[in-house]
């Protein structure tokens, strides 16, 4: 089998990359991956059976689906202009490129497409959300998520392929950017710094390890490999609301430091108190990666 990962230097991206050495290891899978870069660098993780190649979708190659290597299945998690979620360069720019870059994919040779899309594709709203939730998405990034999701259900529709689309919800651990409120949180408490300051804490959120998200991917990967023909919207989530300040007192636990709630604003284009429901994605891979805490330990 050959999984090619479009932005695998990234933080999903490392993760799923130690989450396929680990199931090679264990179950004796012969699974070949393509992992691409905007740029090559010999900083870039190495493992058995990864082949890094360089991949910038402003300038992409002329045959994707070859330069990929022709893979079973492409897992999309590339994408620029984040985190300024209010950009319209989401839709000027970004949409397009994925779309064109995609669609090449799709007519060229019919892979299994494995897409990350946003929970922001929900909108403002309270409560539990399902995959069969109204889409109300607000700023540009989650329009021109939305957007592509829907070109995408026409574009596998008229060519075969499978799609298997996540709507992600909040994920943390090793290696997340540093603007981050668990980065930030980490920061703090390697400085020895005696007060952290955040918002109210009262916001009521879905947070999964990165490590989890990254077994559920594999997961799923090989779904679409085994010819199950792609599984439509799946969210990717913990299905457990957790107030932040909780979260943020789960992280710190051990530690001395003081939270100074209601310092920092909350967000305007999220909803107050909102997670995912997990039925789907639990009844596609079971829940064994579900509540267990893993971030500390698979290090990058």
């Amino acid at each position: 089998m050959r999984i090619a990962i479009t932005g695998a230097s990234g933080f999903l991206g490392q993760h799923i990359l130690v989450a396929i050495a680990q199931s090679r290891a264990k179950t004796l899978l012969d699974i070949d991956v393509v992992a691409t870069a905007r740029m090559l660098r010999s900083s870039l993780p190495q493992y058995p059976g990864v082949r890094w190649v360089s991949l910038d979708l402003a300038a992409p190659p002329t045959d994707p689906f070859a330069w990929l290597g022709q893979p079973d299945v492409v897992v999309h998690l590339a994408w620029e202009g984040l985190p300024n979620y209010q950009s319209l360069r989401h839709i000027s720019t970004e949409l397009p490129r994925h779309q064109r870059f995609l669609e090449a994919l799709a007519r060229g040779g019919k892979p299994g497409l494995l897409v990350a899309g946003t929970c922001a594709e929900y909108g403002r709203q309270d409560g539990c959300l399902s995959e069969n939730s109204l889409v109300r998405p607000e700023h540009p990034y989650a329009v021109a998520k939305d957007a592509l999701r829907r070109q995408l259900e026409y574009i596998c529709a008229a060519t075969g392929c499978g799609l298997t689309w996540l709507r992600i919800f909040y994920l943390f651990g090793e290696g997340q950017p540093e603007r981050t409120l668990y980065s930030q949180l980490m920061r703090a408490l390697a400085q020895g710094d005696t007060v952290f300051n955040m918002s109210a804490g009262d916001q009521v959120r879905d947070y999964l390890p990165v490590t989890n998200a990254a077994v559920a991917i594999v997961s799923l990967a090989l779904r679409l490999e085994r010819g199950f023909g792609g599984d439509g919207i799946v969210n990717l989530a913990s299905g457990q609301p957790r107030s932040v300040r909780s979260l943020v007192e789960h992280w710190a636990r051990g530690s001395t430091i003081r939270l100074n709630c209601g310092v920092v604003p909350y967000l305007s284009h999220e909803p107050k108190h909102f997670w995912g429901s997990i039925s789907k994605l639990q009844r596609l891979i079971g829940s064994d990666f579900i509540g267990r805490d893993t971030s500390n330990q698979v290090p990058l």
